[in-house]
């Protein structure tokens, strides 16, 4: 039996947000140097609404959930499906707001060094208002205000042995605010717990084969600390708790550029080793692979053009298998999907297109939020689009 639950969460949000950059080249003696000032300040505000769904019977009108499908009945269709809150659906006001400056420097020692150093400051406040009324807690706190004063620095070497082609190192921390990606999931468990942080090693080179033509090879360590998960894979509704580190190596190639006047192509392929490194609860232990992350994933897009107006691209796009939860029980198969492209241009100023996606109707998922809230990917999808230019 599979358990099938309904949700309907509303998400509206506005953003004002402004980013100014100066760049200034300048030698101090025989060093040239690259420097790069920039600020950013920002507002957004999120409104977040949730109601669950019921599915009335014949001896509960008001509904219930979940219902289940069967192998003997496996397609399960509720128009009858009733929306209303309980008391862990969502309905909470966020307002995020960002302060940041950033200097970096691009040093060339010499014609074959380069060093890169720089640095970011972050001011950044989340207040959320829990507007709940469904069987809110009376006198439970209801306003969170949270403020992380944030430090990143990056750092990196390049060496060019030749001119087509660089050898490179780097460092960089990053963080994700408490208020997690959509910066309004401030509660009573979270809010006094440190951002999350992201600290990523990489060493890498490139070649230009040709002026129109480049490979490049990275491998890479991101180490991710302060991580929250849900506390029960099997219920998307729970809550989040802290569950230690993470950690990811990897190699990543790539190929892209113009192999004649009328043929392109990019390529990709990356192997991924992301697991856990710490045992927290029987859910999460140290081993355990992170979900969502394929240990192999590749994509290639060729476009070819016969002409000055017609063109045409292929595209492939391979995805491993990937667990849907922290507890690696429920996986997700590997799957590999054909997109397509139709370019024609009607005039100097006006192109038309034509993009269709999973081109052959492969039946895959695309990401999952727990063992039991997992997203099919879309069936043939086409979408026609003109672009004008002035």
């Amino acid at each position: 039996m599979v358990a099938i639950q309904g949700y309907d969460n509303a998400t509206q949000r506005k953003n004002l947000f402004n980013q100014t950059d100066v760049n200034a080249t300048f030698s101090t003696g025989a060093i040239e140097h690259t420097l790069l000032i920039g600020a950013e300040f920002g507002r957004q505000e999120t409104d977040n609404f949730r109601n669950e769904g019921f599915f009335p019977t014949a001896t509960n009108a008001q509904g219930v959930s979940p219902i289940f499908a069967t192998i003997v009945a496996p397609r399960v269709r509720r128009p009858d499906v009733l929306w209303r809150q309980t008391a862990s659906s969502a309905n909470n006001h966020s307002v995020a707001k960002v302060a940041a400056g950033s200097i970096q420097d691009q040093i060339a020692l010499s014609p074959m060094f380069d060093v890169v150093v720089g640095i970011r400051y972050e001011h950044f406040n989340t207040k959320v208002r829990d507007q709940r009324t469904v069987g809110f807690p009376a006198g439970q706190q209801r306003e969170f205000d949270v403020t992380n004063n944030l430090w990143s620095p990056r750092a990196g070497l390049i060496f060019k042995p030749v001119e087509q082609a660089s050898i490179y190192a780097a460092y960089s921390r990053t963080y994700l605010p408490r208020g997690g990606d959509q910066l309004a999931g401030l509660n009573l468990t979270n809010q006094s717990l440190a951002p999350e942080t992201y600290d990523n090693y990489e060493i890498g080179a490139k070649w230009d084969i040709v002026p129109t033509f480049n490979l490049s090879v990275a491998v890479f360590q991101l180490d991710r600390s302060n991580v929250l998960a849900l506390s029960d894979p099997n219920n998307p509704s729970s809550p989040t708790i802290p569950i230690g580190r993470q950690r990811t190596k990897g190699v990543e190639l790539s190929a892209q550029g113009e192999i004649t006047d009328q043929l392109s192509v990019i390529a990709s392929y990356t192997y991924s080793d992301a697991k856990f490194l710490d045992s927290q609860s029987g859910t999460v232990l140290r081993g355990n692979r992170v979900a969502n992350v394929p240990k192999h994933a590749a994509a290639l897009w060729t476009r070819f053009d016969p002409t000055e107006t017609l063109g045409a691209a292929i595209g492939v796009i391979h995805q491993g298998r990937r667990f849907a939860a922290t507890d690696n029980l429920v996986s997700m198969p590997s799957y590999t999907r054909v997109n397509g492209a139709i370019y024609y241009r009607l005039s100097p100023q006006l192109d038309f297109q034509l993009n269709v996606e999973n081109i052959f109707n492969e039946r895959y998922f695309l990401f999952s939020n727990s063992n039991t809230n997992i997203t099919p990917g879309s069936p043939t999808a086409f979408r026609v689009g003109v672009n004008a230019r002035f």
